[in-house]
Parts: C-alpha cells; sequence; structure tokens
C-alpha cells in the first residue's frame, strides 16, 4: 500500500472578484500564468466569499428592514438588526445565540456563524452585506 499525501498550493494573482465575473477562467488563467499545472486527482478549493462576489450577493442594508425575531436577537447578539434579518432569511433554524454569533442551521444544511453572512472585503460596497 503506497502512502497518501496531500499538499497545498495558493494561486497566486487572483484579482479582486466583482459581481459576474468567470471565477472558473480567472482561476485557470491564473493557475497556468504561475506555469503550475492541473493533474487529474487535484482538487481546487474556492473561498464561499468570492463565489459570493461573483454571484453578486450583496445586498445594500438600507434596503432591509428587520422583523421582529431579527430585533430579538440583534439585541442578543449585540448585532445590527438588519444583519440578523438577512441571517435569517438565510436560515432554517437559530442553533445558539451569544454576543457576536448567532449560530445557524443554514438553509443547505450546514450549521454556521451567521450564516455565512459578513461585511468584510466588499471593496467600495460600505454599507453592504455580503451574503452567502
Amino acid at each position: 500500500m503506497s502512502a497518501l499525501s496531500l499538499s497545498l498550493k495558493t494561486v497566486p494573482d487572483i484579482p479582486l472578484i466583482k459581481p459576474a465575473d468567470d471565477l472558473a477562467e480567472i482561476i485557470l488563467t491564473a493557475i497556468k500564468d504561475s506555469k503550475d499545472q492541473l493533474n487529474d486527482g487535484d482538487i481546487i478549493v474556492v473561498a464561499q466569499k468570492i463565489v459570493s462576489k461573483a454571484e453578486n450577493r450583496i445586498v445594500d442594508l438600507g434596503t432591509v428592514t428587520p422583523g421582529p425575531e431579527a430585533l430579538k436577537f440583534a439585541k442578543q447578539a449585540d448585532k445590527d438588526p438588519r444583519q440578523v434579518e438577512l441571517i435569517l432569511r438565510e436560515s432554517k433554524d437559530v442553533v445558539r445565540c451569544k454576543n457576536g454569533v448567532i449560530i445557524v442551521e443554514h438553509r443547505s444544511g450546514i450549521v454556521m456563524a451567521n450564516a455565512g453572512i459578513d461585511h468584510s472585503n466588499v471593496g467600495a460596497a460600505k454599507g453592504k452585506e455580503l451574503v452567502t
């Protein structure tokens, strides 16, 4: 039996992703430009944030009106009620809520913090939230 191994490589020079960008094309071009190549069995791992950006899953918080449940959880978690409304929209169930974080079962079935929603790295989209 042969020993299994794992090696990780980063793909250099991926630009900031914008709505409607072709992620596959960008990644394959960056791999080619790096003089690296894909081999049978290779796996490419992509951060959900760049997928969300490419899918234009960005919401202007000014357009969000929090409901009663969002207001309740926002107070418990000390979060913006509009962000909590987005978290609830992406979730099947709230598993736990405490200061700074709301653990939910995402509508995809995955249990995660804040339904994967955050506002970091949205570039010029100040006041907007990135939705997974």
